[in-house]
């Protein structure tokens, strides 16, 4: 497993039918975490007041230090400037009227600071330097920002592991580019092998430094073709943690272990029930996709990966087609051509879809599903046709 050491050679057993390729992408997780500790350096964090942060045309502060995208829509924000109108300016090159909007606004909100007699409003902003060494700032917030930085997530989630399963979880599909983290952590203690293909349960961490919470979720693993289902769709089973306020780790174990444990427990009800979907039949795939992406939110685009990826599935070796274990593992296989974020949203859908089906035995399966298709009929076969050739 190239380089994965020695402690993770349980794996395998739960890796023989996946690919060479898929193999060479895992790590150690104390090798994610020391990466992660890396790129630590070169970042750091101030307090400034509204006349600090004035922009001039060209979107740099008034020490010259240029602002990330990101940060720019998030001083926006905190003036009460409308990210939709900063994108839109940003985009064709107005970032002059840009930064005049939001140091009209922070002259506005100084001068009510003196009017008032009130200490300054202090802003809470993120800095970084670039690969050529450039300093930038990454993000601005108010001065309630809670830090939980990427190497502490991934601290605490190891911390809530017990030491005899840490030393043999392995990291996988890792994304860190210095803001944002997404990790998939497999436990193999708990491989299942199934006809089509072994299954795995672990853990998937997402945080940023700059946008979004911190999220520990259950996720279902299939190696033939390293699809992730998420698994957060009970109490507990899910663990957030938004940036606000002071962040106590201790606290954050504790509830991050707890969501550990019930996932662990859940993620093999939920191997079972994917298993038993294999034999479910499904009537008119392509059309019950179409209906479950409009309910479910998801946009034309990613309905119509879904159905590719359900095309995808039935190549597979020992991947019937026509079953419901076939539909959900479209919408998965869809996910993992998606940004991060992204894939995150379809995966937690996966796994929404499955909940209500999770213990039931095969025929109630059968017949849940088969309730779902009729409600499927409303989709017209032009609306599928037109979404699959998206």
């Amino acid at each position: 497993m190239n380089n994965v050491n020695a402690q993770t050679t349980n794996l395998t057993q739960l890796h023989s039918h996946a690919a060479p390729s898929a193999l060479a992408k895992c790590r150690t997780l104390a090798e994610v975490i020391s990466e992660v500790n890396d790129a630590r350096n070169g970042k750091w964090d101030a307090t400034l007041n509204a006349g600090e942060l004035i922009l001039d045309h060209s979107l740099c502060l008034p020490d010259g230090i240029r602002l990330s995208d990101n940060a720019v829509k998030s001083l926006a924000r905190l003036t009460d400037v409308p990210s939709t109108v900063t994108s839109w300016c940003i985009d064709r090159g107005y970032e002059k009227q840009v930064a005049d909007f939001i140091g009209d606004r922070l002259k506005e909100i100084a001068r009510e600071d003196q009017r008032t007699s009130r200490p300054p409003t202090r802003y809470f902003a993120r800095f970084g330097r670039s690969d050529s060494g450039e300093a930038y700032c990454r993000g601005m917030f108010t001065g309630s920002y809670g830090v939980l930085d990427n190497h502490d997530a991934l601290s605490v989630v190891s911390r809530a592991f017990e030491q005899a399963d840490l030393k043999d979880v392995v990291a996988r599909r890792l994304f860190h580019n210095g803001d944002d983290l997404s990790v998939s952590l497999l436990v193999p203690d708990y491989a299942v092998t199934l006809p089509d293909s072994e299954y795995g349960v672990g853990i998937e961490i997402g945080n940023s430094e700059v946008d979004g919470p911190f999220c520990v979720n259950g996720f279902v693993y299939r190696a033939m073709c390293g699809n992730g289902m998420l698994l957060g769709v009970r109490e507990g089973t899910e663990y957030s943690r938004r940036h606000v306020g002071r962040i106590d780790l201790d606290d954050v174990v504790v509830g991050v272990k707890l969501a550990v444990l019930d996932v662990l427990t859940l993620g093999r009800e939920s191997i079972k029930t994917h298993a038993d979907a294999w034999n479910v039949r499904i009537q008119n795939p392509k059309r019950l996709i179409a209906h479950l992406g409009k309910s479910g939110r998801l946009s034309r685009e990613q309905t119509s990966a879904w159905m590719k990826g359900y095309d995808s599935t039935i190549e597979e070796p020992r991947s019937p087609e026509e079953t419901l274990g076939a539909v959900l593992n479209g919408l998965t296989f869809a996910a993992k051509g998606a940004a991060p974020w992204e894939r995150r949203a379809m995966e937690s859908e996966a796994g929404r879809l499955l909940a209500p089906s999770i213990g039931l035995a095969l025929g109630d399966l059968a017949r849940r599903w088969a309730d779902l298709e009729e409600r499927a009929r409303e989709v017209k076969s032009e609306e599928v046709e037109r979404i699959a050739a998206l």
